[in-house]
């Protein structure tokens, strides 16, 4: 079978809106922020001044933002911020007195400072400021994207094989600005048994895990149970690796599970999707049993004791064999040997008493 030679890509792609923050300010938790000594405000009168400068400085000096309040201080502490000396002036008011924190905790804090008779000593070097910010959004951009590509490619038994490519590319906006996530690969252990593999996989707020090769097929989709998400499916129905390590006499059955994300009608092109925060791009599932089994048969001799009213506990005076015997299926015809050993490919074993 031998592809066209030459194909046409015409694709749409969103660049997806980024919150920014005004300059100078760093994001934490949704809003911006940006933290101010007292040596930047002007302040009238010695070391016991009036804290109006300091009340009005974010407004006045720093664009759209506002002197934050302690739950703002702690929230910005939380973010593992800590202030640039050792009392935060916020904006959280009780009568004359403001809240003062320490340098990394809001809500025990310093407590209330009353800056009585005009008096708040926060021009004093030890304070400082927390100007908030709202974060931004730019609008969301997109880009009509074609590309030419010329190719020479055939199949043979399946595998696509390709000698040479040549690939043109036009776009109708001069330059496209993304950003790159590094891909995580998580390794799993398998619950096994000798005949289904059960692979947990981490939860995500929204998109899939498929199961590659088997994409589609029914008993190899996600399932979820009891808020836990995993997949469950018999050995040899979904599209798994085997490997047969003889050094440490093991057989090692993996599937490879892929992310994926909502589909929104277009590629995307810029930060991972927030529903796949924390998920793996690939998780690899591995179950590992056994190579080789033994198989043998024995006898089991039952002891002539008497119960306590005076009976055998058996009928009969003379002795008996039990036999055990192990077959490879339920024929129940031709008897493993003792010491044989197993086909890779058994998956049941029967036994005859």
């Amino acid at each position: 079978v031998t592809l066209p030679k030459t194909m046409m890509f015409i694709s749409q792609v969103l660049i997806p809106a980024v919150a920014v923050c005004p300059t100078g300010f760093a994001p934490a938790g949704g809003k911006c922020f940006k933290a101010v000594g007292t040596e930047n405000v002007t302040f009238t009168g010695d070391e016991c001044c009036t804290c109006e400068p300091a009340y009005q400085y974010c407004q006045s000096s720093q664009g759209s933002s506002h002197l934050g309040t302690k739950d703002e201080y702690q929230q910005w502490f939380d973010a593992g911020n800590s202030g640039p000396t050792s009392f935060g002036i916020t904006s959280t008011m009780a009568g004359r007195a403001h809240w003062l924190t320490l340098q990394s905790d809001a809500i025990s804090g310093y407590g209330w400072y009353d800056h009585h008779a005009g008096c708040g000593f926060c021009c004093h070097t030890n304070r400082f400021l927390l100007c908030v910010a709202p974060q931004t959004a730019p609008t969301t951009t997109s880009t009509t994207t074609s590309i030419m590509t010329t190719t020479n490619t055939s199949s043979v038994n399946g595998t696509l094989s390709s000698t040479s490519t040549t690939t043109s590319s036009s776009t109708t906006k001069a330059t496209v600005t993304s950003t790159s996530a590094t891909t995580t690969t998580t390794t799993v252990g398998a619950n096994c048994t000798a005949t289904h593999m059960t692979c947990p996989v981490p939860s995500v707020a929204s998109g899939t895990y498929k199961m590659l090769g088997s994409e589609n097929a029914t008993e190899c989709l996600m399932k979820s149970s009891g808020g836990e998400l995993f997949f469950h499916f018999a050995i040899g129905a979904c599209n798994s690796t085997r490997v047969v390590r003889k050094a440490s006499d093991l057989v090692e059955e993996t599937v490879t599970l892929i992310y994926r994300p909502p589909s929104f009608g277009g590629l995307i092109v810029g930060n991972p999707h927030p529903g796949a925060a924390g998920a793996a791009a690939v998780v690899t599932c591995t179950c590992k049993s056994p190579r080789t089994a033994v198989a043998a048969n024995g006898q089991t001799k039952t002891a002539e004791t008497k119960l306590p009213e005076g009976k055998f506990n058996v009928k009969g005076a003379t002795e008996f064999k039990v036999n055990f015997d192990m077959y490879s299926d339920d024929s129940f015809e031709t008897k493993l040997p003792a010491g044989g050993m197993l086909p890779e490919t058994l998956q049941r074993l029967y036994f005859k008493v």
